[in-house]
């Protein structure tokens, strides 16, 4: 009954994740395109950002002693760095690219998150999830296609930097089993993270102090997007196993879709439409796998 209530749980989170999390393909495109941001600058506030809630969070449970052990301030850092680093190169790419595109392309983490857990993590190999994987590898070759062979090479970046996010996940999953809860984890990545990436975006971009008006979109991104949906799926990733968290999340871009609409003014294409389509067939097949012990999915990350 236990693991049956643990298992419901992760899966609510993981559907809160979905839900709040459409906003941050959107809210890329918005930032670097209208709101003509620097990229990687845009990354860091919003990640800094929503460290306040982060803090506030680890406060409230009394868990800022996790942080003193060294072991788990290098594994932070290795997790910090498996997200961030490929959200730099996401958000480079998001100035060239439509949020509904940003959205679709980068669930190509289903697929990565599934071969990392046959491979490293020894998950059961079921034919549900390998038509699922080859449903999310159909999705992106037709949003990749979009009625042309030709394409915007950074679609490349946004379909491939997902597979380092797999490897920060399976990090954060072995953090929490050695007793790290998620908010401390999360304050390391949005606070130190947050600042390491706007230390990178003063050297080599051309940093500028955002304009008044762009301040509340910048508070309302750090929290909606960097904020309360990864505590919602460092709670999934306790629960549930990494390939069903990765699939129950993964279904934002119907969400981003919407947003998109009314912030961006964009009108899918009949390849995104079918795209969004093979994605959701994907993951109804990956979610009729089962989870595991949480102990037989720790990553074999040192």
């Amino acid at each position: 009954m236990n693991k049956h209530k643990d298992e419901r749980i992760g899966e609510w989170a993981a559907v809160g994740h979905m839900v709040l999390d459409g906003f941050w393909p959107v809210g890329a495109a918005y930032g670097t395109q209208v709101l003509k941001l620097p990229p990687v600058e845009l990354l860091g506030l919003a990640t800094f950002i929503s460290s306040v809630f982060f803090l506030a969070l680890t406060l409230k449970k009394g868990e800022f002693s996790h942080l003193r052990s060294l072991k788990i301030l290098k594994g932070c850092l290795l997790y910090t760095a498996c997200l961030l680093i490929p959200y730099m190169a996401i958000f480079w790419a998001a100035q060239s690219n439509s949020g509904i595109n940003i959205a679709l392309f980068t669930q190509s983490e289903v697929i990565f998150a599934a071969l990392v857990g046959w491979i490293f993590l020894k998950e059961r190999v079921q034919v549900a999830r390998i038509a699922g994987v080859l449903c999310i590898v159909a999705a992106n070759l037709i949003v990749l296609y979009n009625g042309s062979l030709s394409f915007n090479p950074a679609s490349l970046i946004l379909i491939f930097a997902p597979l380092i996010f797999v490897f920060g996940n399976a990090t954060a999953k072995r953090l929490q089993t050695q007793g790290l809860s998620y908010a401390p984890l999360l304050l390391f990545r949005s606070g130190i993270g947050g600042l390491f990436v706007l230390l990178f975006s003063f050297l080599l971009e051309d940093f500028q102090i955002p304009s008044s008006s762009s301040w509340l979109f910048l508070f309302l991104f750090g929290f909606l997007a960097f904020g309360l949906p990864k505590a919602f799926w460092q709670i999934a990733l306790n629960k549930i196993d990494l390939s069903k968290t990765t699939a129950i999340g993964l279904s934002y871009p119907a969400f981003s879709f919407v947003m998109a609409y009314f912030l961006l003014h964009e009108i899918p294409s009949f390849y995104q439409w079918l795209g969004l389509g093979f994605s959701f067939i994907g993951i109804y097949f990956l979610m009729q796998s089962s989870s595991r012990k949480l102990s037989e999915l720790a990553a074999p990350i040192d």
